[in-house]
């Protein structure tokens, strides 16, 4: 695990979140998460940084779930069909 206060820089915590670096750098201009600098370099704590993770990505499995219960209710799942020949994985 980590201490409350270990930091990182940008660039590791983009990799972590798998963004591209200035997408990160977007995130903490618009004050998404807050940063500080140590001597000349941006840093941001790696707690913030796996909250963040967490909350976005529980938000994409709400998503997905009202997602696949929209179209389950809308019938399109009874839609698909597959070519001659075709089977289900």
């Amino acid at each position: 695990m980590f201490s409350d206060e270990q930091t990182t820089t940008t660039h590791r915590a983009a990799r972590i979140l798998r963004i591209p670096h200035p997408a990160f750098l977007k995130l903490l201009e618009s004050g998404v998460l807050p940063s500080h600098s140590v001597r000349s370099q941006q840093r941001v704590y790696l707690r913030d940084v796996m909250k963040f993770a967490q909350v976005r990505d529980s938000e994409r499995h709400a998503a997905l779930a009202r997602l696949s219960r929209a179209a389950a209710k809308a019938g399109l799942y009874d839609c698909n069909t597959f070519p001659d020949g075709g089977q289900d994985e």
